[in-house]
């Protein structure tokens, strides 16, 4: 009997749906097998070991979140939505988002990366692309804190916010972080 072939794309959706449920708690090769109900061999044929499947499907997740999960218009505008859907996604996937954003040390660099290249194309044509490098940085940075805190407090259901609350911070995170010269503009833009 001829064994069964794995594609790339299955071995990491495979690696997917056991980081959802596990997170990344005991990631080897025999416990992502086991959850696909195959051997360890279809794996190390397409990764050369665990850190590469692993590195590879956080950047799986992370472009999959930045097409399908950052985007997705709540509000109307985008910079808090982007913000919003990040805590949301740590609600409704607690798991994968302590996997992803908060116990992966691996993965520190790349996230920051992608977030804030995922800040800088969502503030194009904004009025935040007024923003010089260093307060687009500044702001950023204190959004990335702030929802990341949320985030990981709720996803721990420690604190409980609700959709209103969690707006309302991010807002005060935006107001705060932004220069004087703009707080009105910003203000009005974010209807408050």
């Amino acid at each position: 009997m001829r064994p069964k072939m794995y594609k790339k794309e299955q071995l990491i959706q495979g690696a997917y749906e056991y980081v959802r449920k596990n997170g990344f708690n005991k990631f080897t090769a025999r416990n992502v097998a086991d959850s696909m109900g195959m051997s360890t061999q279809p794996i190390y044929a397409h990764f050369s070991n665990m850190q590469n499947l692993k590195d590879t499907l956080i950047e799986t997740i992370v472009v999959e979140m930045q097409h399908d999960v950052f985007p997705v218009a709540k509000t109307g505008e985008k910079l808090l939505d982007g913000f919003l859907n990040y805590v949301e996604f740590a609600q409704k996937n607690p798991k994968l988002f302590a996997a992803i954003f908060v116990e992966s040390e691996t993965s520190e660099p790349v996230i920051y990366q992608y977030s804030y290249r995922y800040f800088k194309d969502t503030t194009k044509d904004t009025i935040y692309e007024q923003l010089s490098e260093e307060e687009h940085r500044c702001l950023h940075d204190a959004l990335l804190i702030s929802s990341t805190g949320m985030a990981t407090l709720m996803a721990a259901k420690i604190i409980s916010l609700s959709h209103e609350q969690v707006i309302a911070e991010i807002n005060e995170t935006i107001l705060h972080h932004v220069p004087e010269r703009m707080y009105h503009e910003v203000k009005k833009a974010l209807n408050m």
